[in-house]
């Protein structure tokens, strides 16, 4: 039987798409992602297809020709000049932050660009070196709107100059009703001189932060038709949150229009959570968990173990 949860439409917006959409999106039968690279190298190896578009385009706070900063390490190209002053501090390798060349790049503003091509996100996911506040301020209109998820790298220490801080990205998102749950991908550096000395961490440089839209302003959103309950309900699960989904769906069961739809996604989301929770509180060997699994099949339909960490549908 169909998946009820990874068959909803989800449209993925992935700033910075180098490599490619993560795999966390691939049981999606639905998922469109629509993607930006201005790196030559890098989009080079994107192909498009029936669920995904990709574009040679780089985005700002504003349309107009900005300056690009080629480094010697690829990964480190941004439209900030790097901090040398702080990177000699840090035990990076300081040539692989050397500027090659600059060159002028031709910047949209995704609200300008998803206007023109009729596309409504609900997942804008960006990496792009220490521009992403500036991207996201080209996207006030569909942050608004059609939005209910932000993925963004966020930096705690300025690796480049003038650039936004997690501070700064997180009291903007805030702004458009939008609430921090969780950090990850943590990079730590340490400093020049202590190589090999002392624990595991040292500087905190960057993480990934995930955003989605307060229960209040999703539900609202919901009944306005700009948001759409089964793609909340998807993007929810899609990063662990089935608890999250649920309250939204809570909240609709008053409303006539969507209390059908919302009892059914929160029959699903009460079993996914009652299951990823007992998952959660325990520790299984490999052989527990093929145990485990082969337990839950029996007693529940496939259909709602897709979403178990280390069960499921990889």
């Amino acid at each position: 039987m169909k998946d009820i949860i990874s068959s909803q439409p989800v449209t993925l917006v992935d700033v910075g798409a180098a490599g490619g959409a993560h795999r966390r999106w691939r049981r999606f039968s639905q998922l469109l992602t629509v993607g930006f690279e201005p790196d030559e190298r890098a989009f080079a190896s994107l192909r498009n297809d029936t669920r995904h578009t990709w574009f040679n385009t780089a985005l700002y706070s504003e349309a107009g020709r900005f300056p690009l900063y080629i480094t010697r390490g690829p990964t480190n190209t941004s439209m900030l000049r790097p901090n040398l002053s702080l990177i000699r501090e840090l035990a990076y390798d300081e040539h692989d932050f050397d500027v090659l060349d600059t060159v002028e790049l031709s910047c949209e503003t995704l609200d300008a660009l998803c206007k023109a091509r009729s596309i409504a996100p609900d997942v804008i996911k960006i990496d792009t070196q220490g521009s992403e506040l500036a991207i996201l301020r080209g996207a006030e209109r569909t942050l608004r709107s059609s939005t209910f998820c932000v993925e963004a790298e966020v930096e705690f220490l300025p690796l480049y100059e003038k650039q936004p801080l997690f501070t700064d990205v997180h009291a903007f998102l805030s702004d458009y009703h939008f609430q921090l749950m969780d950090l990850g991908n943590f990079l730590h550096v340490k400093g020049r001189g202590t190589r090999g000395i002392g624990g595991a961490k040292a500087n905190l440089i960057s993480a990934d932060a995930l955003y989605f839209r307060t229960r209040v302003s999703a539900v609202a959103a919901i009944l306005r038709g700009e948001l759409r309950l089964g793609s909340v309900v998807a993007v929810s699960c899609a990063y662990g949150y089935p608890d999250y989904a649920a309250e939204i769906c809570s909240a609709l069961f008053e409303h006539e229009d969507f209390e059908e739809d919302a009892r059914m996604f929160h029959t699903v989301l009460t079993q996914i959570g009652f299951w990823r929770g007992l998952v959660n509180r325990w520790h299984f060997s490999d052989r527990s968990v093929r145990r485990l699994h082969s337990l839950v099949r029996r007693l529940i339909p496939v259909k709602h173990t897709a979403w178990l960490p280390g069960l499921g549908n990889e």
